[in-house]
Formats: C-alpha cells, sequence, structure tokens
C-alpha cells in the first residue's frame, strides 16, 4: 500500500512519469534532474527491499552507477543511513542516473542531502561490455601491488591494499599488479624486501577460481620481476612462469603478443609481461604508462590528472595506463596510504564531473575501496 501511495505522490508531484508500466512488479518513478527545471527526465525501476524512507530524507543521486543490486548509503549532515533499496534499469544493463533527484517528500533546508554513494560490488560488470570491445578502448580499474597487505616497517612501509584479491576482483578490478620474487624455483609475492605471505600459486587459484565463477570476465595481470632473484640454479624467471603456467588449463590463459578482443579475452588471464628473457606475452612497457611514483601530492595529482585527460584524447587502439599510486620520501616523508587519502578523493571527483562517460585506459589506485571501482567502472557505460 505504502508503495502505491509513494508512486501517486511522485507522480502528483513531477507529473507523469513517462515510462513503461509495471515491470517485474515493481512500480515506476521519475527521476528529474536536479536544480534544472526544465531537465529531462531519467525513468528506472525502483524495487522497495524491506525499508521504508524516512521522513525527511531526500535521495540525492549523483553520478553513480546503477546495478541490478545496491544499498544506498545516504550522506545528511555529516551523518549517514543505509537503505536497502534495489535499481534497476528497463534493459538488463548498468545504467548512469546522473544528478537527479527523487523525493520521498519535500524536504526542508535542513534536511537536504549533501551526497549519496551507491556501494555496489561488481563481479560481473564486463558481460555488459559489447563483444567486438577493444580492451585498450576500456576504462579498466586496477591496483598497484595489488597483494600488498603487509606493512612491513618503518623503512619500507610496504602494505598497499587493505581488500584481499578476491575482494578486489569482486569488486570490479580487473588489471592486477602482481610482484614476484624468483627463490628456490618459485615465486613468492613481495612488495621491495617485504614478503607479503603469498605465492604465485594462490594468485593462480584465486583469480582462475573468480574466472570460473564468473566467465564473462577477464583479468589483466602484470607479472613483475621483484626483488633480487636468488637459489635458483641458473633457472629464469620466464622459465618458472612458463612452469607455472604448464600446470594448470591453458584455457584461462591469454599468452599471444597483443591484446584481444572482448569476446577473445572473456574467461582468461591476460599476462602483461614486465620481466626480461622472453619475447612472449604482452610487453607491458609498450603501453603509454604514468607513475610518477615519487612526488609530493600535488605533482602527483597534475601527472594522474594530465594523463587521464591524455587517455581519453588518444587513439582507443593504443593501451593507456596511470599509476594514482605514489609515497613521497624526502624532504616530508609521505605513505602511500597518506598519497593515496589525497589522491583517490580527487580521482572520485575527477569522474564526477565532465569525465564521467570516456575512455581513460587502466586506472590503478592504491588501497582500493568499492566506491571507487564503481565510479571508474561507470564511465563505461
Amino acid at each position: 500500500m505504502w508503495i502505491r501511495l509513494l508512486f501517486f505522490l511522485t507522480l502528483l508531484a513531477f507529473g507523469s512519469c513517462g515510462c513503461q508500466r509495471r515491470m517485474d512488479g515493481k512500480f515506476c518513478a521519475s527521476f528529474h534532474k536536479h536544480n534544472n527545471s526544465q531537465g529531462s527526465n531519467f525513468s528506472t525501476q525502483i524495487g522497495k527491499s524491506g525499508t521504508n524512507m524516512p521522513n525527511g530524507w531526500n535521495v540525492n543521486i549523483s553520478s553513480v552507477v546503477v546495478n541490478p543490486s545496491c544499498t544506498l548509503i545516504v550522506y545528511k549532515d555529516g551523518r549517514h543511513r543505509s537503505f536497502p533499496w534495489v535499481l534497476r534499469g528497463f534493459r538488463d544493463n548498468l545504467r548512469r542516473v546522473k544528478s537527479k533527484t527523487l523525493l520521498s517528500k519535500p524536504a526542508s533546508p535542513n534536511d537536504t542531502v549533501s551526497s549519496y554513494i551507491s556501494v555496489c560490488r561488481q563481479p560481473d560488470w564486463m558481460k555488459y561490455v559489447s563483444d567486438k570491445a577493444q580492451l585498450s578502448a576500456l576504462t579498466i580499474p586496477g591496483t598497484h601491488n595489488t597483494m600488498a597487505r603487509i606493512k612491513g616497517n618503518l623503512v619500507w612501509p610496504a602494505k598497499c591494499q587493505d581488500m584481499t584479491l578476491t575482494a578486489q576482483l569482486e569488486s570490479g578490478i580487473r588489471f592486477l599488479d602482481i610482484r614476484c620474487r624468483h627463490f628456490k624455483k618459485s615465486f613468492v609475492i613481495h612488495h621491495g624486501p617485504v614478503y607479503q605471505k603469498a605465492t604465485f600459486d594462490d594468485v593462480l587459484a584465486d583469480t582462475i577460481k573468480f574466472l570460473r565463477d564468473h566467465p564473462s570476465e577477464t583479468i589483466l595481470m602484470r607479472i613483475k620481476s621483484e626483488y633480487k632473484a636468488e637459489g635458483n640454479g641458473g633457472e629464469t624467471f620466464a622459465q618458472r612462469l612458463d612452469i607455472y603456467l604448464a600446470g594448470r588449463p591453458s584455457s584461462y590463459f591469454w599468452t599471444q603478443t597483443s591484446l584481444p578482443t572482448m569476446v577473445q579475452a572473456r574467461g582468461k588471464i591476460i599476462i602483461l609481461r614486465d620481466f626480461s628473457g622472453t619475447n612472449k606475452f604482452i610487453d607491458f612497457n609498450s603501453f603509454d604508462i604514468a607513475d610518477k611514483y615519487n612526488s609530493m601530492k600535488s605533482d602527483k595529482w597534475k601527472n594522474v590528472e594530465g594523463h587521464l585527460y591524455t587517455a581519453r584524447r588518444r587513439s582507443l587502439s593504443k593501451p593507456f595506463v596511470t599509476f594514482c599510486s605514489g609515497y613521497h620520501s624526502r624532504p616530508i616523508f609521505v605513505t602511500a596510504n597518506q598519497m593515496s587519502k589525497y589522491i583517490n578523493p580527487r580521482l572520485f571527483s575527477f569522474f564526477e564531473g565532465g569525465n564521467s562517460v570516456g575512455r581513460f585506459g587502466m586506472v590503478v589506485v592504491d588501497f582500493a575501496n568499492d566506491h571507487l571501482v564503481n565510479r571508474i567502472i561507470s564511465t563505461n557505460f
């Protein structure tokens, strides 16, 4: 009964929603452009999932991907509340809602919402990408030093991520930066001298399991030789990698020297080579890469922002990688965590403005979170 009442109140407040009648038992509503009385309408379905909107809460929706299942976090006057609503576009696809507003009831000036974030994990977002798409024509969220979750020490504060590898993949991360130390004829994961208590076997197990569960997806994996090799008896890094790959089903790997199309890439790990000793795989350093990793915060942001603008303008056939990660060594020491707290909010805002749609290449961050990953993904749709 409450749903029907809200529906009719919405129609009275905003006029006819102009959308299709009931679909899948849900009702229609219309989002109108915020602060624009002449604005165009955006129609979507809203399905309630057990929680009513409290009185006086105005949901202000700003540049966010609408996924089949999301939880809304509404921020008001420094406080936040969560509402388990389900939003679904009329087409089975991701939809963008930009600067639109739905009022549960007219809100007073003191009740206005300052911001809204959609908390969505997107383990299958690539299934909405055309089979014909070039991977170089996409915006792909990634993590720098993907496995670096161990802190290290004051001399080498090695931690770069909070989320596990599986959590990153489920969030929507599709570029991985895997640093392998070739040690006693095996690959152990390091960030510099700091062992990350993981092996390349762990990486392959988690990524293959993810692709088995989510066959529409692909994973671009930069494999980099890290720290000093030791105890390998003449075996090269490339030879050890071949042994690792030979022990897994070949159907999970793209080992050619050029990027595949989306349909060719689905269900596969694309090896990006950042080590010597072989001409196999895709040469990671052939990409257009920005990685000003040791710089002041403001200089780092200028480098990131400038490279993202360049990626948007250049040919879609050229792969771009923008490392948004970094630190600063002297005269003021800035850790990767401190740098990410400066860069990541600016990155989110960058993709909310005039850059909400477009090709920006691989966008690689420290301390990735669902909100930022979701925002990066949304530029593809």
